[in-house]
C-alpha cells in the first residue's frame, strides 16, 4: 500500500489548485505561529478537522474506529511519511559517503544523528 494512497480523491479539497492549497497552508501556519489568543488557538485545531471531514477521507470511522483516534491518526500520518523519507535520504547520504560502521565515537554519533 502506498503511504499517500488516500491523497487520491474526488472532493472539494482534492479538486483545489495545489497553489491555492500551498498559499492557504502558509497563511494558516503563519497565523497559528504568531497567535497569542487562546480562542484562536482552539479554532486552529477545529479548522483542520473540518477540512478532513470535507475531504471525505475518514473511512476508518466507518469501520468502527473511534473518531478521536481517526483524527489523531490523520494529524500524525503526514509526519510519519516525512520522517520515513528523511530517514531514507540520510541513509542514502551515509552510503554515498562510504560510511563503515565500527566501534568508535564517530559511528555512535552518526547513528545518533540518523535516529535523531
Amino acid at each position: 500500500m502506498d503511504i499517500e494512497e488516500f491523497a487520491l480523491g474526488n472532493s472539494f479539497v482534492h479538486n483545489l489548485d495545489p497553489r491555492v492549497k500551498i498559499v492557504c497552508a502558509l497563511i494558516f501556519s503563519t497565523v497559528v505561529a504568531v497567535n497569542h489568543w487562546i480562542p484562536a488557538a482552539a479554532l486552529a485545531i477545529v479548522f483542520p478537522m473540518v477540512l478532513i471531514v470535507a475531504a471525505r477521507i475518514n473511512a476508518l470511522s466507518h469501520m468502527g474506529i473511534p473518531d478521536k483516534l481517526v483524527h489523531i491518526f490523520f494529524f500524525c500520518f503526514r509526519y510519519i511519511h516525512v520522517i520515513h523519507e528523511e530517514y531514507h535520504r540520510l541513509a542514502k547520504a551515509m552510503k554515498i559517503r562510504s560510511f563503515q560502521a565500527r566501534s568508535d565515537i564517530h559511528t555512535y554519533r552518526t547513528y545518533a544523528y540518523l535516529v535523531g
